[in-house]
């Protein structure tokens, strides 16, 4: 941007003012407009200055959300291991009382068994002695007929 500063002064001259004055109103407003207007380099070096800063951003939060994550993964390492471990003991209760509940049927099984042993048993000797009883009245019967 150009500012023509003499013509600048030739209007303020032409609007009445003294000619001296004419040009130091030119002039400040060259200062000011000039001062306040930033160049091509300035807006280079302020893009640049904000790319870094991005670049510099960027890099915390993703070291920051790797941190998070290593976090959030020894967390979970931990509660696997608690719930693991809770599992485990679980099982082995489970286990325990399974193994109590076979024994305590084994031992109903068993008290059953034997006394259906004993009730065959019992019977098979009933049977027994009525067979001695037929055997008997045979051989008592055919000794009389030998005789």
């Amino acid at each position: 941007m150009t500012i023509d500063t003499l013509e600048i002064a030739r209007e303020l001259e032409a609007a009445g003012l003294d000619r001296k004055l004419a040009e130091a109103h030119a002039g400040v407003l060259l200062r000011a407009v000039t001062g306040a207007a930033a160049s091509k380099a300035d807006l280079e070096n302020a893009v640049l200055r904000l790319e870094a800063k991005i670049d510099g951003d960027i890099s915390r939060l993703e070291a920051k959300v790797d941190g998070d994550i290593s976090r959030l993964e020894a967390k979970i390492d931990g509660d696997m291991s608690r719930l693991e471990a809770k599992i485990d003991g679980d099982m082995s209760r489970l286990e325990a009382k399974s193994d109590r509940d076979m024994s305590r049927l084994e031992a109903r099984i068993d008290g059953r068994l034997a006394a259906l042993e004993m009730r065959l048993f019992k019977y098979m000797i009933g049977q027994a002695a009525g067979i001695v009883g037929v055997l008997a009245t045979l051989m008592f019967a055919a000794f009389r007929l030998l005789r």
